[in-house]
Order: C-alpha cells, then structure tokens, then sequence
C-alpha cells in the first residue's frame, strides 16, 4: 500500500491527500515476482515440490491456523488468513475488510478516472527538473506511463478511502505457484487493513507526508511492517523455522533483486520498488527486535521524518542529527515564479550519486553525511523554460566538494522537447548547488539566484521530532511538492 505525496492540478492547488509525491508505484515483493528468491538455498522444499504441498512450520503460538496456499477469492481462504495474520501480528483485534476483484482492464480504467484532472503541462513541468537532475527519464510522468507500469506490476491493493481490498484478476487459472504467491500478497494487504483500523492510514500520511522524504520515511513504516509480517508468513509457509530465516540478508537480497531487474529504470520509478519495502522492513525488524509489538505501534505515534534513518540502521536503529536546508525559496527572475519545491532526502541523494559514479560504495558513504537538501523549480509559463535550483547539505566541507566535482563531471541529461539543458554545480555557504535549466533560459542568470537562498536551518534535531523544514507558506504552499504521481493505494 504504498503512498502518493501531494501533486499539482492545473491550479496549482493540492489534490487530495490519496495523491502525495512519487508515484509510488505499491510493489510488494511477492507482487514482482521475488518469490523465495532472499530465502536462497534455505528453502526446505524439494525441488520437484508444489507450492500447495504442505511443507509449512506453523508460526508458535498460531499453529491453529492453515499455512497452506489458497484461493484467494473463496470466502474460507480470505478468513483463514486474516486470522494468521492478526494472530502472528499479536493484534487480536480487528475486522475482515471487504474483498473485492476486477480485471487488469478495470483497474487501467479506475486508474485513468481518477487521474484525469492531472494537468499534462504541470507533470511535463517537473519531468524537465526531474530528468535534468538525473532523477527521472524522459516519459516517466505522463499519466500513460504510471498507469502502464501499475497495471503490470501491482496484483492487488488496499484502498484506505473506501477500507477495502481489491485483487487483480488473472485471466488464466493461477497454477500452484501462483496460488502460494497470491495468499502472501493478501496477508500483506491485510496487515495494511489492521493497520487502518488501528491508527487510521489517511491521518497518518496526511500527518506525516509534508515533504517527499517525509513521506518516503512515514510509508517505510507502513510497508515496512506490511513486509516484514508477509516475510514471516512467507517462511513459515515455505517451511522454514525462524531459525532459518537471516531477516536482514533476506531483505538486502531482495533489493538487490529489485534494483537489478529493473536497473535501466530511474530514480523516480524504481524508489517505490525498493525504498519502502526493503530499508522499511528491516528498520521496523529491529523496532520489533528491540521493544516488540508497542514498538510498531510508537513508529505508528512517532516516525522518522527522514530516509536517512532507515539507511543507516543496518544493525540498531540510528537517529542521526538533521539540518534541513531553509524552505526560504531565492528570488525568481522577473517574468518567472516559484513552481514547485520539495526535500528529496537522503535517498534520492544517493540514487543521484549512484548513477555520478560506477563507484557505489563513496556514494553510499557521503549519503551518510547527508544532513538536508531542498529542491525549488521555477518556471514562465511555458513548458520549455525550466530553472530548478538543488541545495544540498553535506556533514563535512570535503563532502559538499566531492558532490559538486562529481556532478560537473557529468552531462546533464536532456529531457525531450525544451530544446536543451544545462547545469552547473559549486560550494555556496558550504552548502553544495547544483543550477540546472533548460530552453531559453540563461544558466549564469540562474546561477545568480542560487547563490541568494537563505542557507540557515528551519529546524535542527533528531529524526525523532516533526517534520524538519516542512512548513511553507504563500506561493510555495500552493507549489509544493515536486513528485507528481497517478493516485494509487497498495
């Protein structure tokens, strides 16, 4: 069930809180085909063994339950796993939401509804910043294409509009192996409808989503739990004791999966795939690790506003100090204005770096220094003429300098049909700029208004506290947010 941030309608105005940031595009990994695939030579199935054959190890304490794959669309089947899943969630109580299916050609049309009032220019607008910054391809944000991506990767999803759950229709006869795969997706969606039921998933994202990375970081906690108990049915049902399962191996083998399958795909498409599920499902494991059931629940109260955490807590949780950059946009040039503007975070951060260098592992080392960033787009009315100014902020002076170097050794992509882009980085108040524009625009002018934006922090802290620099007001209010996605819930 991943989360949408907020988006742009063709008056600028916030949409509806179902429509925050990145299209997150709600893949579970049973839903992209990941299977067993992190259990690795663990799995104690034969290999000439069927999914149905009942190699399962009932989980302590819920061993009253069927582990066995089923039809998802049977009444019994549907029960049987909501209990599991409440009983191995220790949340006894709770309501088996409606279960509903349609058809692949339905959910397309549901999804192209409930898009319609997207403004086609305002989504080409952010696809030029986005894809100057190496953040998005050309073509990433047209409606057709979110729409396309959703219908052949999501099999089925939980709607926090209306609390129910509704399966994607296979036209064939699911085979035994997509049978097993199936009863995991519906145990993950279910622990999305406890989860509902228990702190209201509507007032959690719209409590929690101000920024991008703030909504990266609060639905972490959402898929993060969602995977982690989908994980322990998964084992159970492929007969495997807890023993047998290394949960932070299987959850870095599993991005790994997922960031090799779809390594052509860029950061604004393949963030959704990975972040949520595989940095939130470890992180809510050593929440359970260290405190149990009350310590989901707190995360829940209280999460981290920030992709940082979940990328640094590879052994215990990390709380690293913040310092976000002012949401004090600079000065717009005369005949231009303030479009959009957002925190992209720790994450994004890295997956730009990633993709500066072959060399991972110093990228995955200054994401780590990483202490806040703050992305404006400015525009004159045209879909052509683009400026978006990125400010990063870095732990160390040495850091800011390896971004910016790194960053002008690189061409700036070209996004289609603005003629050309161009981009520039520097050192400004130790802070590191990256100035990219693209059409008519002249890069030194904008370069000029980089160097004016306020550099002090809005508020400083733990990832434990609010929202780091998410309040803005006037014009960017009504421009805020850079991710602009097809609305979806999974």
């Amino acid at each position: 069930m991943s989360r949408n941030v907020l988006t742009s309608n063709s008056s600028g105005a916030a949409t509806s809180a179902k429509q925050r940031g990145l299209p997150l595009l709600c893949i579970a990994a049973s839903v992209i085909g990941l299977g067993g695939t992190a259990c690795g030579s663990s799995d104690n199935r034969s290999s000439g063994g069927s999914p149905l054959d009942n190699y399962s190890v009932p989980i302590k304490g819920c061993e009253q339950y069927s582990y066995s794959a089923c039809d998802i669309t049977a009444p019994e089947c549907q029960a049987n796993i909501f209990e599991l899943v409440k009983c191995v969630r220790q949340t006894p109580d709770g309501v088996l939401p409606p279960i509903t299916t349609i058809t692949a050609a339905e959910y397309q049309d549901q999804l192209a509804q409930s898009s319609s009032d997207l403004n086609p220019d305002d989504l080409k607008r952010h696809e030029t910043a986005l894809v100057m910054l190496g953040l998005a391809s050309p073509g990433d944000l047209t409606v057709s294409n979110q729409v396309s991506v959703l219908v052949n990767t999501v099999s089925a999803y939980y709607s926090d509009d209306d609390q129910k759950v509704t399966i994607i229709r296979s036209e064939t006869t699911p085979t035994p192996a997509e049978l097993h795969s199936q009863s995991i997706t519906l145990a993950h969606e279910l622990v999305h409808a406890l989860q509902d039921q228990g702190y209201g998933l509507k007032k959690f994202h719209s409590d929690h989503s101000a920024t991008y990375d703030a909504n990266l970081a609060s639905d972490s906690v959402v898929e993060g739990e969602a995977i982690l108990y989908e994980t322990m049915l998964r084992a159970a049902f492929d007969g495997l004791t807890p023993d047998k399962v290394n949960y932070a191996e299987r959850f870095t083998s599993a991005a790994d999966y997922v960031l090799n399958k779809y390594a052509t795909d860029s950061p604004f498409l393949i963030t959704p795939r990975v972040f949520p599920y595989f940095y939130g499902g470890p992180y809510v494991y050593l929440q359970l690790q260290a405190t149990g059931r009350p310590g989901i629940d707190a995360l829940f109260a209280s999460p981290p506003v920030a992709s940082l955490p979940y990328i640094l807590s590879q052994t215990s949780i990390v709380e690293p100090s913040l310092n976000p950059v002012s949401n004090s946009a600079p000065a717009a040039i005369s005949g231009t204005s303030l479009f959009a503007d957002d925190t992209l975070g720790a994450w994004l951060t890295y997956e730009y770096l990633s993709r500066l260098s072959a060399a991972v592992q110093p990228a995955i080392l200054e994401v780590g220094g990483w202490r806040g960033d703050h992305l404006w787009i400015y525009n004159d009315g045209t879909t052509e003429n683009i400026a978006a100014i990125w400010r990063v902020r870095w732990s160390s002076p040495d850091e800011a300098s390896s971004f910016v170097i790194r960053t002008n050794q690189t061409s700036v992509p070209q996004p289609n049909g603005v003629g050309s882009a161009r981009h520039y980085a520097f050192v400004s108040n130790g802070d590191a700029v990256v100035v990219a524009v693209s059409g008519s625009f002249d890069l030194a002018s904008w370069e000029t208004v980089a160097t004016s934006a306020a550099t002090g922090s809005s508020s400083t802290g733990s990832t434990s506290g609010t929202d780091g620099g998410a309040s803005v007001t006037g014009a960017s209010q009504a421009a805020r947010v850079i991710m602009a996605p097809v609305p979806h819930n999974d």
